[in-house]
């Protein structure tokens, strides 16, 4: 093994030297024992470097072991590992220290714990069966984000544990292989933590307490397994899925947060978001996917969730039980798309909708439901405003005072079926005027229960049915079949 500490050396002393100058110090000292080496050493000036060595032959069961405290502030300490089963252990304590770390092996261990300001740890590891922790307290000061983790992993197996405390903490990790894991924990305000994983089989767990924190997430491969716990105000969530059978999951709890996803591409994933507060956004979009299931569920009030398919046999649902809440699907182009909206409050808006503009090709075989529970709820479903809808099934329950159903339905061979359970309901197009349907063999049926309901549409076509039922007084039905 070879210990040094010198002044000014390569784009570690570089990254130092702005923080003042760099005080030097000889300490050379090696040991060799059955390539089991150990080295302990406590620097408590400041502004002290350490560059530490390690390489321990193939096959070893037990390498090198290395302990490294640093005490005060501008301190940096570099870490190469070469071989297998090393350990490493490196503590700051103080303010703009720096740690690089390299592990280039199997079955290596690097746990760096810092608490300070400014702080920077940076690991790179190639190989399988590592593991790597980093710890960083302090805080970054309000609207600061000065304390900063950057981690490269490329293998299999590998483990990475990150905890940041006290606010103000960013950290940046990549992973190429598979069978690998990450596990990132922030607590308090201010954190930023990014994450790009490609391979297969990978666990990623992003763990976000306070306010004002952002978590992105790209994954790229096959059975990957996401989670994002998001818990306060004003957090914010986004990713992208590329490949199959992968599944992330999305809780915050909290107000004003938000929940997107970029690129959604490939077969068999899962996506579900959950949010619990009030003036939560939830976002989740698949092109050219089949059979992905898609769930945003809100619990509060003012709350927008939104599904977007194109694809094959996709499943999107978005639940929300509160008031003044919006919900929207839209199923641009497939085929056998299931998409379900449930509202559970007042003052809620949903939207199902298929094949909206020029660019949409197809929409049909798919399943459309929309429940809503409550009062002055609006609910709309429009199908084929341009473009093909053939042979969907669309289903609406309404049930309380005061609701309103706008309907566009093109196409041949659909099913509608409308349930309004309550008084002064609507059915009519958006404007209050008569509803529009264009479309052969179609059925469309229709049960209101309660007074001064009003059903009110045209259909033209051939070979449809309509079937209209009212229960209550001061109901009113006008349907025109041309």
């Amino acid at each position: 093994m070879k210990f040094t500490k010198s002044n000014i050396t390569s784009a570690l002393l570089i990254a130092l030297a702005a923080s003042g100058s760099v005080m030097a110090q000889e300490a050379d000292k090696s040991k060799v024992d059955t390539y089991v080496l150990e080295a302990d050493f406590t620097a408590d000036a400041e502004g002290n470097v350490i560059i530490i060595t390690q390489e321990a032959p193939e096959g070893s069961v037990l390498g090198n072991e290395t302990a490294v405290t640093q005490v005060g502030d501008y301190n940096g300490a570099q870490i190469d590992i070469v071989g297998e089963a090393n350990d490493v252990m490196v503590e700051q304590f103080g303010a703009d220290n720096i740690v690089i770390g390299s592990i280039t092996g199997d079955a290596n261990i690097m746990y760096v714990t810092q608490d300070g300001l400014e702080l920077t740890a940076d690991t790179t590891v190639v190989g399988n069966e590592n593991e790597i922790m980093i710890v960083q307290e302090g805080d970054g000061g309000l609207f600061g984000i000065d304390n900063r983790t950057i981690n490269y992993i490329e293998g299999d197996g590998n483990e990475l544990d990150i905890y940041s405390g006290d606010g103000g903490n960013w950290t940046d990790n990549t992973v190429v292989g598979s069978d690998n894991s990450i596990e990132i924990t922030q607590d308090d305000e201010w954190h930023e933590s990014y994450v790009n994983v490609f391979g297969d089989d990978n666990e990623v767990e992003v763990e976000q307490s306070g306010f004002y924190n952002i978590a992105d997430i790209t994954v790229d491969g096959i059975d990957n397994d996401v989670e994002v716990e998001s818990d306060g105000e004003n957090n914010s969530v986004s990713f992208s899925i590329v490949n199959n059978d992968n599944s992330f999951e999305v809780d915050q709890s909290g107000d004003n947060n938000i929940v997107s996803s970029g690129i959604f591409e490939g077969a068999e994933n899962e996506a579900e978001v959950i949010q619990i507060g009030d003036y939560n956004e939830g976002v989740i979009e698949t092109a050219g996917g089949a059979g992905n299931d898609l769930t945003v569920t809100q619990i509060g009030s003012s709350n927008f969730g939104y599904a977007g398919v194109i694809g094959v046999d996709n499943v999107s649902t978005v639940t929300q039980i509160g008031d003044f809440n919006e919900a929207n699907t839209i199923n641009f182009a497939g085929i056998a798309n299931e998409v379900e909206i449930v509202q559970e409050g007042s003052g809620n808006l949903g939207l199902a909708q298929a094949v909206l503009d020029a660019g949409s090709e197809s929409a049909s075989f798919n399943t459309i439901s929309l429940s809503q529970i409550g009062n002055d709820n609006d609910g709309a479903v429009t199908l084929a405003s341009v473009g093909v809808a053939d042979f969907n099934e669309i289903t609406v329950m309404q049930s309380g005072d005061l609701n309103l159903l706008d309907l566009v339905v093109n196409g041949d061979g659909n099913l509608v079926d409308i349930m309004q359970e309550g008084s002064g309901n609507w059915i009519s197009a958006e404007d209050g005027s008569a509803f529009q349907m264009n479309s052969d063999y179609t059925a469309f049926t229709v049960e209101q229960i309660g007074n001064d309901n009003l059903v009110i549409g045209d259909i033209s076509g051939t070979g449809g049915s309509v079937l209209v039922s009212q229960t209550g007084d001061f109901n009113v039905a006008t349907v025109t079949q041309m």
